[in-house]
């Protein structure tokens, strides 16, 4: 099971063989392949919450353009079942502390809350060694 499995590192997709159910992902003896096998399940019974799209038809035309309807939604059994990775809970001074709050999106607010003044600081390359 664990060559259906992929990778802990990867962000997207995953292997396009059948991936393995929440039982089968808790049977795992490891911690990372159990991560992500149990992100695959949840992924998976979230998708099959959707067989089709029964707003599909009111997406179409400039009034449904300007006032959209509101798609159905359905709840993780995990908050890991909707993250990137399995390792979104990693915690460190330089990270934060792994809990994303969640329904925010950080990306969403104005770059200044991340804008620095490098002015006087010497020159480096990517590896911080001084140029001049």
């Amino acid at each position: 099971m664990l060559e259906r499995l992929g990778t802990v590192l990867s962000t997207i997709s995953g292997p396009s063989s059948t991936r393995p159910d929440a039982a089968q992902a808790n049977e795992l003896p490891e911690t990372e392949p159990r991560l992500l096998a149990s992100k695959q399940a949840g992924t998976e019974r979230l998708a099959e919450s959707f067989p089709f799209n029964p707003t599909k038809a009111a997406e179409h035309g400039r009034e449904a353009g300007l006032e959209p309807q509101q798609g159905e939604t359905v709840e993780p059994d995990d908050q890991l079942d909707t993250s990137s990775t399995v390792s979104e809970d990693a915690r460190s001074a330089k990270i934060g502390q792994g809990m994303p709050r969640a329904g925010y999106n950080p990306t969403n607010e104005s770059l200044d809350r991340v804008r620095v003044d490098s002015g006087g600081q010497a020159l480096t390359t990517n590896q911080g060694v001084r140029i001049a």
